[in-house]
């Protein structure tokens, strides 16, 4: 246990208050409000099928206590100001009391309306005459408005405006080929074998002169396949030359970025003899194997300056 603790601001310690039975969160509705308000009970076995049983479940109602927010709910209370005298009575507010029981009465037989507290329907009910002053409003200024709003959207402000040009869309043309591009290496194309073994000519003794005429026949067949086969060699070729010229930018991006990132060091200064002050001298790593005169008193047993105060000479670096 702590002695005479420091007290910390703006920290309260819980454990000096006595637990409570109270609920954070959903509140359960009391008895009294049930009665007063015309609402049922909630009942497991048949209210659980229920979208919001859980809701309901944890206030203690057949059916959730929710403020107006459904389309349904709107129709019902617009339906409920107009027809019915507990909402519009012909002087005053409401009677909240009798409205809010035939507003659950309703509840309890329509599927999509939930339970209301008297402070939920004068919630609403404030925003209802909101937006009924809002088309008052708009209904006494019709009159008003509706010449400006002819003038405002008047179609004859359409013809007014100049006339588009219409341009006929032109297909795209490829006037050049792939561009030359400077390589790293040069990449010879492959060139095919002219000299490749035919198939097999029959043989035929009748006549001599079917010879030259056959190999006449057969030669553009190998002439063509050779400039298909020369130009798919060049254009692989372009796409290898443009694919190393890819990675050699790629890398030199990187290189470039590396470098800028890490900025190059500056080159250690080289040590030297805290005696005699010299690059060359044996004494730069350990003073004891200096055998020159000190730089400042030029003597040979001196100690040198002190390393942590460079700047101040043998006798009075070390003071």
């Amino acid at each position: 246990m702590f002695v005479n603790p420091a007290p910390i601001s703006g920290w309260v310690n819980g454990n000096l208050y006595v637990p409570t039975t109270e609920e954070i969160g959903i509140l359960p509705i009391p008895e009294e409000i049930h009665t007063t308000s015309g609402m049922a009970g909630y009942v497991p076995t048949m209210d659980g099928d229920q979208q919001h049983w859980f809701l309901a479940a944890k206030q203690g109602t057949r059916k959730p206590v929710l403020p107006v927010h459904t389309p349904a709910e709107k129709e019902l209370f617009r339906e409920l100001m107009n027809h019915d005298s507990s909402f519009s009575p012909q002087s005053g507010e409401p009677r909240w009391r009798d409205a809010v029981k035939i507003w659950n009465a309703n509840a309890d037989q329509k599927d999509n309306i939930s339970y209301k507290l008297i402070e939920q329907l004068k919630v609403y009910y404030a925003k209802w005459k909101i937006l009924l002053h809002v088309k008052e409003t708009m209904s006494l200024s019709a009159s008003a408005r509706k010449p400006l709003a002819l003038i405002i959207h008047d179609p004859q402000h359409s013809a007014a405006a100049p006339a588009v040009q219409v341009q006929q869309m032109r297909p795209l043309a490829i006037e050049r080929g792939l561009l030359d591009m400077p390589t790293t290496t040069t990449m010879t194309p492959v060139t095919p074998n002219l000299n490749l073994p035919g198939p097999p000519k029959p043989h035929n003794h009748s006549t001599t002169n079917q010879t030259p005429s056959t190999s006449a026949t057969e030669t553009p067949a190998p002439t063509s396949s050779v400039k298909h086969g020369s130009g798919s060699h060049m254009v692989q070729a372009n796409h290898i030359d443009m694919r190393a010229q890819a990675e050699m930018l790629a890398r030199q991006r990187v290189a470039d970025t590396m470098a800028k990132s890490k900025p190059a060091l500056a080159p250690r200064k080289r040590r030297t003899c805290r005696k005699c002050a010299k690059l060359e001298c044996p004494g730069s790593q350990t003073v004891s194997n200096c055998w020159n005169p000190c730089q400042d008193c030029r003597t040979i047993n001196c100690r040198g300056r002190n390393s942590k105060r460079p700047e101040k000479t043998c006798y009075e670096g070390w003071d």
